[in-house]
C-alpha cells in the first residue's frame, strides 16, 4: 500500500515535469518567433532610416548631386 502511494506521487510529479518540459519548449518557441520578428524589424527600420537618411542627402542644396544639376540651370 505504501509503495502504490509513493508510485502515485511519482507519476503525479512526473506528470508535472512533462507538462512543465512542454510549456517551457513552447515558451522557447515564442521567445524564438519574437527573436526573428525584432531582427526584422530592426533590419527594416535602419533600412528606412539609411533611404531616409539618402533622400536628405540627395534634396539637400549642397549634395554633390544638386551642385551637378545647379549648372545645368544657368546654361539653359
Amino acid at each position: 500500500m505504501i509503495e502504490s502511494k509513493y508510485e502515485s506521487k511519482y507519476k503525479d510529479v512526473m506528470a508535472e515535469v512533462a507538462e512543465a518540459e512542454h510549456t517551457m519548449k513552447a515558451r522557447e518557441e515564442k521567445l524564438k518567433e519574437i527573436d526573428q520578428a525584432v531582427r526584422e524589424a530592426k533590419k527594416a527600420s535602419e533600412k528606412a532610416v539609411d533611404e531616409k537618411m539618402e533622400l536628405k542627402i540627395f534634396s539637400s542644396p549642397t549634395s554633390p548631386k544638386s551642385l551637378i544639376q545647379i549648372p545645368s540651370l544657368f546654361n539653359s
